[in-house]
């Protein structure tokens, strides 16, 4: 007797793969429980990942374990086996696989003897649990059984599902029985868009390349993006752009979802010369960016730009700014239309208690109520970095709390893969050279801050970091890219998301005062990348090998 689980995950019909777990013999495996302890587990752990969801588990596991017993009674031989998986909302499943939007499950069991009884699968879905699943049915000869199942990844949110199959045979000596029990949970995804900085991750390319947007040294702005489908990871750029801009203190961009379905215009916000200047670029050829459009006057330092998740349809853009007096002013867009989608709403002022404010950091995290999401804000002032927060649901923001000491330049926050709810992971950089990196365990109750840790000191006094977890990876989680900025120079540092979690040595770019001229050059080259790769297969990468 054997009976095994088959996910396979997909991604616009088009199957990225199969994994196979719990699949168990009647020899004894690894990960075979006996009755009682499944019984156990159902109600401990079961309880605890649903109840945590919201969902009522209590009311679950006298029907679930009753349908086991069931389906397993009469056999001489009763065995069970069960598993824990976790997916992010959109159905990222490392190693090989990343975003995908259908998962299909099927089980099956088999025998060389007769199958006994009735074999059957169910799945039950968490009360939070929005999206059903879809049971396909079932097929069955003397030997074999199969029930299909079928959800959508992408239109789920948070929450948690178990699947409960079972199936025995008649052999001549022993009737063997085998119970499986499948909990699948559900945790929100992290989003690109959803925190602020120079540098993204795109979905150009099926890998997804980098994109970066910087100061200039004297005047305008500078863009870089590297093809990450290219073995060599090379780097494109600078391509200068925005003379009129004038000198520019900061800079903050995220790829939007208007523009061309399944790719999207990239947005950027631009603080200069005491002006706040909103701009965009297109996602065709010849990949122009627009005319600035002024926001406000009166503000300083750097900018931090969002698409969240507040607002209908798109979602509304958040952009935070520090006043040129004062604590920081707030803006956020209304819902427009796709030629005109920057009409702005606001200011509201925040934080007025920290003074003259240098620069800002934001992201919009899971945490707070689901569906809305938190707003995290890290603000510099003079030498001290301060967290605050604002509620989803009510819109309040936090007192400030000092994190760091010792900074200088431009934040950056970003919500991560690490942990099960997302820790925060932040950095800063360091009067003293390098940068400060710490980070937030939001698995525990009372979510508490690192202590600030210096990197790389011998990169000197620094000026402007832009932090993201992006799809490269050690252990299938998501390496963090770090760039950062002195004067002309900008270079990349990496850290494995893995022990011991160190940063490797910073790759410089070519300087942003060497401008590369040919921009038609330039607009050729991506054209031919868009039309060879597919945006929507986006496969985690894995970086080459040193030679």
């Amino acid at each position: 007797m054997e009976s095994a689980v088959d996910l396979s995950f997909y991604r616009r019909g088009r199957l990225l793969q199969t994994v196979t777990v719990l699949q168990d013999s009647e020899d004894p495996g690894v990960g075979d429980i006996t009755w009682d302890q499944l019984v156990q587990w159902l109600g401990d752990i079961g309880k605890a990942l649903f109840d945590g969801l919201g969902g009522k588990w209590s009311s679950v596991v006298d029907d679930a374990t009753k349908f086991l017993h069931d389906l397993t009674a009469g056999s001489n031989v009763r065995r069970a086996i069960n598993g824990q998986l976790v997916l992010w909302q959109g159905g990222l499943m490392s190693p090989q696989v990343a975003w995908a939007d259908e998962l299909r499950i099927v089980y099956r069991a088999w025998s060389d003897d007769n199958l006994s009884g009735t074999p059957d699968a169910r799945i039950v879905v968490s009360p939070d649990t929005a999206v059903p699943v879809i049971d396909q049915g079932s097929t069955r000869d003397t030997h074999h059984y199969t029930h299909r199942f079928s959800m959508r990844l992408d239109t789920r949110g948070p929450g948690g599902f178990l699947l409960l199959a079972g199936a025995g045979d008649s052999g001549w000596q022993f009737n063997v029985s085998i119970a499986t029990t499948l909990l699948v949970t559900l945790t929100p995804a992290i989003k690109q868009a959803r925190h602020s900085g120079g540098l993204a991750q795109s979905n150009f390319g099926a890998t997804g390349n980098f994109e970066l947007l910087a100061a200039a040294g004297d005047r305008g702005l500078v863009s870089y993006w590297r093809d990450n489908d290219d073995a060599l990871l090379p780097w494109h750029g600078p391509y200068a752009f925005g003379d009129d801009l004038g000198p520019v203190d900061g800079v903050s961009v995220v790829q939007s979802t208007w523009g061309t379905p399944g790719l999207g215009r990239l947005a950027a916000a631009v603080q200069h010369q005491g002006l706040l200047s909103v701009l965009w670029r297109d996602d065709q050829p010849p990949f122009d960016w627009s005319a600035p459009q002024q926001l406000a006057s009166g503000t300083r330092g750097s900018p931090a730009l969002i698409q969240g998740s507040h607002g209908e349809g798109h979602g509304n853009f958040e952009l935070i700014v520090p006043d040129g007096q004062a604590g920081l002013r707030h803006y956020w867009s209304a819902e427009g239309n796709p030629d005109a989608p920057f009409q702005w709403l606001g200011p509201v002022s925040v934080a007025l208690s920290l003074g003259p404010v240098d620069a800002v950091a934001l992201c919009q995290s899971t945490q707070g109520t689901p569906g809305l999401g938190n707003l995290e804000l890290l603000a510099r002032a003079g030498q001290s970095v301060y967290f605050l927060e604002r509620r989803g649901d009510t819109l309040t923001w936090s007192a400030p709390v000092e994190i760091a000491h010792r900074a200088t330049g431009s934040p950056s926050i970003i919500q991560s893969r690490f942990g099960t709810y997302g820790n925060f992971e932040a950095v800063v950089p360091c009067v003293d050279g390098g940068f400060w990196s710490m980070w937030r365990n939001n698995d525990l109750i009372d979510r508490p801050w690192s202590s600030p840790q210096q990197q790389a000191p011998s990169l000197g006094v620094l000026e402007h970091t832009s932090l993201i977890q992006s799809t490269f990876n050690e252990a299938s989680i998501g390496n963090l890219e770090l760039i950062v900025q002195a004067g002309e120079q900008i270079s990349l540092l990496w850290r494995p998301d893995r022990d011991p979690f160190t940063w490797q040595p910073p790759q410089p770019l070519h300087p942003t005062g060497t401008y590369a001229a040919n921009r038609i050059a330039e607009s050729a080259l991506r054209s031919a990348l868009l039309r060879r790769t597919d945006p929507g297969t986006h496969l985690i990468a894995r970086r080459p090998s040193p030679e």
